[in-house]
C-alpha cells in the first residue's frame, strides 16, 4: 500500500520490511529490499524526493549475511559469495560516506562497529580469517590517521565522523574463525590466535574496549583443543593461570591434557 503514488514511505519504513527479512533468516530478501531502497522514489506533493538507504540499512544486511546459512537457490549462493558482498557494501558504506560528509557534512552512512564487526564475521564464516584481520588491521589505520595530530580540535560533524576502532567483540569473532580452521592447520591456528591475543592486551593499554573476555579466552583454548597439539596443554595451562588467573598446581599429564 506504502508504495502507491498517494502514500510516501520513507527509509525507517523500508528498513522495517529490511529487517524483518533479516530476522526471519532471508540474507537475500533483506538485500532486495536494500536496493529497492535505493531505486525507490518517493513521491510528496510535486516534488520528488530520493529515499536512501542509511548505516542501520547496510548493517542488518551484513548482519544477516553473518548469522545465516546460505539457502538453496538458483543464485547458488555460497559463504564465498557472502563475504563477497558484505565486503562490497562495506565499499559503498565507505565511499558514500566519504562523498555524502564532504557535500553536506552528512555522516549517516558511516560503519559502525556493528557493521564492521559483521562483516569480519562474513569473512570468518567463509574461512577467511586472514581477509577478517586485514580489515581490523585498516580500522586501526583509519582511526590511528584520525587521530595522529593532537593537537587539531576537532568540530562537532568531525567528531561524529570519527573512524571506530575495533572491540573486544570484532577480535573474538577473528578468535573464533581461527578456532574453525585449527583441526585442518593446528601450527598456524594456534600461531594466529596466539598473535591475535597479544595484539588484543597490546592495545588494551590504551583501548580498555579490546580487552580480551571469557569469549576470548574460550575461543583460544577452544583452538588448542581443536589443533591437538604436543604443546597444547602446557599453552593452556599457562592461559588459565597467567590470564585466567586460575591457582593451577604442577598436575601430570593427563590432568594438563584434559585442561586443554
Amino acid at each position: 500500500e506504502m508504495l502507491k503514488p498517494a502514500v510516501a514511505p520513507d527509509v525507517i519504513s523500508f528498513n522495517t520490511v529490511l529487517a524483518a527479512w533479516a530476522r526471519r533468516g532471508n540474507a537475500l530478501k533483506a538485500l532486495e529490499w536494500l536496493k529497492r531502497i535505493k531505486t525507490y522514489n518517493s513521491t510528496s506533493g510535486s516534488k520528488r524526493k530520493a529515499v536512501l538507504p542509511d548505516a542501520y540499512s547496510y548493517t542488518t544486511v551484513i548482519q544477516a549475511l553473518a548469522t545465516t546459512q546460505p539457502g538453496n537457490n538458483r543464485q547458488k549462493e555460497t559463504l564465498g559469495n557472502r563475504a563477497e558482498m558484505a565486503l562490497s557494501l562495506l565499499q559503498e558504506m565507505l565511499q558514500q560516506s566519504t562523498q555524502d560528509y564532504h557535500q553536506n557534512g552528512n555522516v549517516r552512512m558511516s560503519p559502525n562497529i556493528f557493521t564492521y564487526t559483521a562483516v569480519v564475521r562474513v569473512l570468518c564464516k567463509s574461512r577467511q580469517p586472514d581477509k577478517a584481520h586485514d580489515l581490523i588491521q585498516q580500522m586501526w589505520q583509519h582511526y590511528n590517521d584520525y587521530y595522529s595530530d593532537k593537537n587539531e580540535s576537532k568540530s562537532h560533524d568531525e567528531e561524529d565522523a570519527r573512524p571506530v576502532c575495533p572491540n573486544v567483540v570484532t577480535y573474538s569473532s577473528l578468535m573464533q574463525g581461527w578456532s574453525q580452521l585449527a583441526a585442518e592447520q593446528p601450527e598456524r591456528a594456534v600461531e594466529k590466535a596466539q598473535s591475535i591475543l597479544k595484539e588484543m592486551k597490546a592495545h588494551s593499554r590504551h583501548h580498555p574496549e579490546v580487552t580480551p573476555n571469557q569469549y576470548t579466552y574460550t575461543a583460544m583454548l577452544n583452538t588448542l583443543a581443536q589443533a591437538r597439539l604436543k604443546e597444547g596443554p602446557q599453552l593452556a595451562r599457562q592461559i588459565m593461570k597467567q590470564d585466567l588467573l586460575l591457582p593451577l598446581g604442577k598436575q601430570g599429564g593427563d590432568k594438563e591434557s584434559s585442561i586443554a
